[in-house]
């Protein structure tokens, strides 16, 4: 049941999905209106992106990219769709105060993290759940670079080169301010 996260956690009440096209964002919209979640989900048909209104996406099955971006899909290339696009800072204006943030997209990811350094505290989300993919020229040093990005904010609950990661803002971590400190960025 792919609404088995909201219907367990009852704190969730409102999950934005972005998915820029248009055929996966009628599935999602068609796979959460049949739950009982109806009205706890809403789809944007929208990527977040660093700048520009619209983005050029490629399609390989069931994958997608940002074109130029993101994972290798040569030769598996279905189609191009140019969909809309959103900065994270609007998107976060449709959201409450209590929010968190999962991506997988295809390689946008640094530039969505990016953004996240010019947010104020009060417009962080609570959680961070990423995966990182190998798709930058200097991929370890993008992939550091980053997870030192989120520090200034976030502790790392769990960190897995180019998986997926688990970080939590500061305020909210089960850690003080002098384990805080103590905890080892060489893994990160």
């Amino acid at each position: 049941m792919p609404g088995a996260l909201l219907h367990s956690v009852p704190s969730i009440e409102l999950m934005d999905i972005y998915e820029p096209l248009p055929e996966f964002a009628e599935q999602i919209e068609a796979t959460f209106s049949k739950e009982v979640l109806a009205g706890r989900v809403r789809v944007f048909q929208e990527a977040i992106v660093a700048s520009g209104q619209t983005v050029e996406m490629l399609r390989a099955g069931d994958h997608s990219a940002v074109d130029g971006i993101g994972r290798n899909l040569t030769g598996l290339v279905m189609g191009y769709s140019t969909c809309l696009a959103v900065q994270l800072e609007s998107a976060v204006g449709r959201m409450g105060p209590v929010w968190s943030l999962i991506m997988n997209c295809e390689g946008s990811e640094y530039s969505v993290i990016e953004q996240l350094g010019r947010f104020g505290t009060d417009l962080l989300p609570t959680s961070i759940i990423v995966q990182f993919h190998v798709n930058e020229p200097d991929p370890f040093g993008s992939l550091y670079k980053a997870r030192m990005s989120l520090t200034r904010h976030f502790t790392p609950i769990t960190t897995c080169d180019f998986a997926w990661d688990i970080w939590i803002r500061n305020d909210l971590s089960p850690f003080t301010a002098q384990e805080l400190e103590r905890l080892p960025l060489s893994g990160l």
